[in-house]
């Protein structure tokens, strides 16, 4: 007995030695050791598996327990069922992997693995070893790639595409559970055999074309790519597209075949759709063709009518502006002197019935403008709120003659300065305010200024009040049609054109605006103008920006370029009535002779000139540096266009004024271009 004791003993001690070596070999290699001896139920856990779960070795006591509370608790009972089952005989050996809890709180991922290394001879179990390895990183990795392998399914779904390999050595087949559903079959492990499916599943049409493209992708070793129908059990076909490459080995032989499968079904059917409607198409086509041709021709013919309206407009224009230059001329000229009563009365009538004629051209070419579609804005930064007193103002002593009070409000945080088209906006104001001054007998007009913003977008609301005689609500119906006006009474009693709603209202529509209306008979009227505006910080100077008005304390010196003698003999003698030296030339190669042989204060162009025009003189005058000095130059001119005027902005003028000529426009050009 002793002996066989020693020999138990010595056993014992050699098996104690190699578990020594084994468990410093393991953790070596970065796993954890842990000894059980079943019947007395310790533990002994290494260093090792202890650091594993963040703990210093005497942290942790080597009891069962230790290992048990640390488990997470989803995971404990299928742990504890393997250990089980591999203590009763069960199983060859103890694996399991579950969640223990780290130090600092988180669940780390163990694969713990192990077996009985010692039983007594009644075969219980007396000592069970094994091992910790933190497999956290690579259970992340699976649980990535599970959900990357779920989108992937996902969006074979919605695409409708699967996808499969075929094992060319093997004859295997492998088809993704959308490729199934595809063919109107229930997901499964195995795939159909190729000639199985080529028999079965797909229409007997297309076997042989599949079966030729296969064959090409493994002769050739290229990709394929062809649309096929497949034959579903309800007896239906659905259009599908196969494509894929071909893998080789290295000695470049095909070993495989991988492919997707896509269903292009409402595809095939709209392009069939397509086809049946294809004649259909063909023969509106050519009846369409035929319209286009007759519409071009139509479009040539209306093409060439606009040029010759606007050919026309343009000639007329320059041609009445030129009389009515000598008309309104001389009367001013004739109104500034010593006159009988009754021959002022009569001069005063002419000058009426002139400038009237005057705005009844205005008004034409605007309208005509706007319906040629060659209306265009010009935008510029402006201080809003004089602009706006100055359309009030304007009208006050005729108010103050029908005893009207007028009055103008502005919202306490009104922009100072805005960008717009102040002269546009300008046009519409005076006819606003004009109507309303003209059809109020007693009470008050009011010009009322508010703003409101709609995201970034700032909005100018102008309402123009009066207490007139008012419009019915048939009578605003037709109110902005032009040549409109309330009634026949109203136009014998009033007088006017009925243009100029008519173009406020488009003026204020192609700003980006609106102009409503809103009234009631012998009540009065209100008028509301809303356009965007955009709010800046300042106006910046350009060169032509007219300076600071300032009194003249000297008579200028003014050379006059003008061919027409009507328009000579007006503007000089004009310019003379207002202390001014005035040198005539006849067309702008005199012009230019002048200009560099004496100094002048200010320079009146025409534009249309013999020998040389005015906007050819003009750019000679600024490109060559002949002028003694900086002279001003304003084109005095019958032509009235947008265009015309920034034609002569760019030609190096410095302002642009529209004939026929006044007293009053005279001065305010002296004001601001002449010095002195």
């Amino acid at each position: 007995m002793t002996q066989r004791g020693n020999q138990t003993a010595e056993l014992s001690e050699a098996h104690d030695l190699l578990l020594t070596r084994y468990q410093a070999s393991v953790e070596g290699s970065g796993e954890g050791v842990w000894d059980w001896f079943v019947q007395s139920g310790r533990v002994v856990f290494s260093d090792g598996w202890k650091r594993m779960l963040g703990y210093e070795p005497h942290e942790i006591a080597d009891e069962l327990s230790e290992w048990e509370r640390r488990v997470h608790p989803e995971d404990l009972p299928g742990a504890m069922s393997d250990v089980r089952a591999h203590l009763e005989g069960t199983t060859p050996r103890y694996d399991n992997e579950h969640r223990m809890r780290h130090k600092d709180g988180r669940w780390i991922w163990i694969s713990d693995r192990g077996g009985v290394i010692q039983r007594d001879e009644q075969g219980r179990p007396l000592r069970f070893v094994g091992t910790h390895q933190d497999v956290t990183h690579r259970k992340q990795i699976e649980e990535a790639l599970r959900a990357t392998e779920a989108r992937y399914r996902a969006a074979e779904e919605l695409a409708g595409l699967g996808h499969w390999d075929f094992d060319i050595r093997t004859g295997v087949v492998s088809w993704s559970p959308q490729v199934f559903r595809l063919f109107g079959l229930a997901p499964a492990a195995q795939a159909p055999p190729l000639e199985v499916h080529l028999g079965e599943q797909v229409h007997p049409e297309d076997v042989d074309m599949f079966r030729d493209h296969v064959t090409q992708a493994l002769t050739l070793g290229t990709p394929y790519e062809f649309e096929y129908r497949a034959c579903l059990p309800d007896g239906t076909h659905r259009w599908l597209l196969g494509r894929g490459p071909v893998r080789k080995d290295d000695a470049g032989s095909p070993v495989s075949m991988t492919g997707t499968v896509q269903d292009i079904h409402a595809r095939k059917q709209a392009e069939l759709a397509a086809a049946a409607a294809k004649a259909e198409v063909e023969r509106a086509n050519a009846q369409l063709a035929e319209a286009v041709v007759q519409l071009q021709a139509l479009a040539e013919q209306a093409k060439d009518a606009n040029l010759a309206k606007s050919r026309f407009l343009a000639t007329m224009s320059h041609e009445i502006r030129t009389p009515l230059n000598g008309i309104i001329g001389m009367t001013s000229l004739l109104l500034s002197g010593d006159l009988e009563p009754d021959h002022r009365e009569s001069l005063s009538t002419i000058a009426r019935s002139g400038d009237a004629l005057l705005q009844l051209l205005n008004d034409i070419l605007d309208l005509s403008k706007i319906e040629a579609g060659r209306m265009l804005l010009d935008p510029q930064p402006l201080a809003l709120r004089p602009l706006l007193e100055d359309a009030v103002e304007l009208f006050r002593p005729k108010a103050d003659e029908k005893k009207l009070l007028l009055g103008f409000q502005w919202p306490r945080e009104g922009p100072r300065f805005v960008r717009c088209d102040g002269g546009r906006l300008r046009q519409v104001l005076l006819n606003l305010v004009g109507n309303a001054v003209k059809f109020t007998a007693q009470g008050s007009v009011s010009l009322q200024v508010s703003f409101d913003a709609e995201g970034t977008q700032t909005w100018l609301d102008v309402a123009v009040v009066d207490t007139g005689i008012g419009i019915s609500d048939e009578q605003a119906t037709h109110l902005f049609e032009p040549f409109t006006q309330a009634d026949e009474g109203t136009a014998r009693r009033f007088g006017g054109s009925g243009l100029g709603l008519a173009i406020s209202r488009r003026l204020l529509e192609l700003m980006g605006g609106t102009l409503t209306l809103s009234s009631a008979l012998a009540q009065g009227s209100t008028f509301r103008l809303r356009m965007p505006v955009e709010i800046i910080d300042h106006v910046p100077s350009a060169h032509h920006t007219p300076p600071p008005v300032r009194l003249r304390t000297r008579r200028l010196r003014v050379l006059v370029a003008e061919d027409n003698r009507v328009n000579q003999v007006v503007t000089e003698r004009l310019l003379n009535k207002l202390n001014c030296d005035v040198t005539l030339a006849a067309d702008g190669r005199q012009a230019i002779t002048l200009a560099q042989r004496h100094r002048y204060d200010l320079i009146l162009m025409d534009c249309q000139m013999p020998e040389l025009d005015g906007f050819e003189a003009a750019t000679m005058l600024r490109s060559d540096g002949g002028l003694s000095q900086d002279a001003p130059i304003v084109a005095l001119t019958a032509n009235a266009f947008h265009e015309d005027r920034q034609r002569c902005l760019a030609a190096g003028m410095n302002d642009h004024v529209a004939k026929p000529i006044s007293r009053d426009m005279l001065e305010r050009v002296l004001a601001r271009w002449g010095g002195g």
